[in-house]
């Protein structure tokens, strides 16, 4: 099989046959030779190359032969609608992707991948771990842990030494971990940052587990993988990267780094604007705002609320990759449900949204938005978005009807469709409530939870949205009216019941 790849010859498939009557189960080697070892990984190098080779041994169970725990995943199906191929076959694919990256494949998009993958130094155990990543599925839930359980005795079969086997198992077991903190996650939020470095502990690691989780999801299907992901997953991975690096565990550079980002701004508004109109601007920014956001939006943001302050202003921007719409309006109960109401009459697919609110009671609101059915933003249809976000408001659009009228022209089949799910986290955020919502996707989604939150007395900080196809993950950081963690337990209770309830 290496000779077929490397020497370009096409194995023979009429004679297939008799390399399966050759395999004698009673005389497999309870141990890899080094050898074996080095060809095997020789055929992963070979990346799409090696595609009909791997489905080969697997077809003749071969791989089955020395991998006993592959005849597991063979040809084992995946009951979703975002994975397209049985797990063997996703597997192969993850490694093709991962040679792909390292080819410069995507380096048009993020030239940051091809560099990382040339810095690491054990590609050998990225690529094992890239072929056994999913190896723990087909046994319910956990198949990461349960995988990384199958990795430790794949690796020591495989002659592999004790450290190295660590890491393939780590590899394994967190292969999701970056991917589900970069889209459920406030990624300014400085201790769950800190709490991932912590995790990960290693460069070389965090690099390696950088590139599995694009590898994954783009060798997952078309739907898995896009701009939104990739630059939540970039700045997920710098911001860890710098913590391993630098050691810095205090909050002593994010104070600085605001303080430098607030003067910056204000150096270049000084030229046009007088300077306690800005101070008071920053002063009544609330603190995760200068936190977040660059010296360029605080630029942006001080004209639009100069101008705009006592109406309703929508204005829509490309920025990296996606649509943004920054809302200002004074802050009202339910304005978040309202705004997310009306993008959904307008074929707006909210992906994540940050909340702010000035001390004088001003809405900061920055939506980042596709379209349903088109990624352009039209001065037209902006125009549509910004007067019903003011009907909204005004109470002169019945939402909850319109919805459910434009919900009827775009039902889709009723596959695969399993009950909504809630859980609610008082560990992750030192400051909010997380509320994870798990659902399938339909027009309005978002806005029938919010509608729920709203009327529950919920306090919306952040939002993010994780949609694979039609299964989305709704996150929302929330307060309770005396800005407070949710700490009654009846009251959870009833807001995880509510909102299954209402989506059901």
């Amino acid at each position: 099989f290496k000779r077929a790849i490397t020497e370009n010859l096409s194995i023979d498939y009429k004679n297939l046959g008799l390399i399966r009557n050759s395999l004698n189960e009673n005389n497999v080697p309870a141990a890899w030779t080094q050898e074996m070892r080095d060809d095997f990984v020789d055929i992963l190098q070979a990346g799409e190359a090696a595609l009909p080779i791997l489905e080969t041994m697997d077809y003749l169970g071969v791989l089955s032969r020395y991998i006993p725990e592959w005849s597991h995943v063979r040809c084992l199906p995946q009951y979703d609608s975002y994975h397209l191929y049985t797990v063997d076959m996703h597997m192969f694919l993850t490694i093709a992707e991962v040679q792909k990256i390292g080819s410069g494949a995507y380096s048009k998009s993020n030239p940051l991948l091809k560099q990382i993958y040339e810095e690491i130094e054990h590609k050998d155990l990225l690529l094992i771990a890239a072929l056994l990543h999913d190896i723990g599925k087909g046994s319910g839930k956990g198949h990461a842990k349960r995988g990384a359980r199958i990795a430790k005795e794949v690796c020591a079969r495989m002659g592999t030494d004790a450290r190295d086997i660590k890491t393939v198992s780590f590899l394994v077991e967190h292969h999701l971990l970056l991917s589900d903190m970069a889209t459920r996650r406030d990624l300014n939020d400085e201790n769950m940052i800190i709490d991932l470095a912590e995790i990960i502990v290693h460069e070389e690691r965090l690099k390696m587990l950088y590139l599995i989780s694009i590898a994954d999801s783009l060798a997952t299907g078309p739907k898995a993988w896009d701009t939104w992901k990739d630059n939540l997953l970039r700045e997920l991975f710098s911001k860890v990267l710098h913590i391993i690096n630098s050691g810095e565990y205090t909050g002593k550079k994010s104070i600085g780094q605001l303080r430098k980002t607030a003067a910056k701004a204000k150096a270049a508004l000084l030229k046009s604007y007088a300077e306690e109109e800005i101070d008071l601007f920053i002063k009544q920014m609330p603190y995760s705002y200068l936190l977040a956001r660059s010296s360029e939006d605080i630029i942006e943001h001080f004209e639009l609320m100069r101008n705009h302050r006592k109406s309703i202003s929508v204005t829509a921007a490309k920025k990296e990759g996606v649509c943004e719409l920054t809302l200002i309006a004074k802050d009202r109960p339910g304005l978040f449900s309202k705004v997310s109401g009306a993008l959904a009459l307008n074929g707006v697919n909210i992906l994540g949204a940050q909340v702010y609110t000035m001390s004088d009671g001003t809405a900061l609101d920055i939506f980042k938005v596709e379209g349903y059915f088109e990624n352009s933003m039209s001065e037209d249809k902006l125009e549509r978005i910004r007067r019903d976000i003011k009907r909204a408001l005004e109470g002169k659009i019945a939402l909850e009807y319109r919805i459910a009228e434009k919900a009827k022209n775009y039902r889709g089949k009723d596959v695969l469709r399993k009950s909504p799910e809630v859980e609610i986290n008082n560990s992750s955020s030192d400051f909010y409530t997380i509320i994870e919502v798990h659902a399938q996707d339909r027009i309005g989604l978002l806005y029938t939870i919010t509608r729920v939150m709203f009327e529950l007395n919920l306090d919306i900080h952040l939002a993010k949205v994780s949609t694979n196809v039609d299964k989305v993950i709704d996150v929302f950081y929330v307060w309770d009216t005396f800005g407070q963690k949710l700490s009654d337990e009846e009251q959870i209770s009833d807001i995880k019941h509510a909102i299954v309830m209402a989506l059901s």
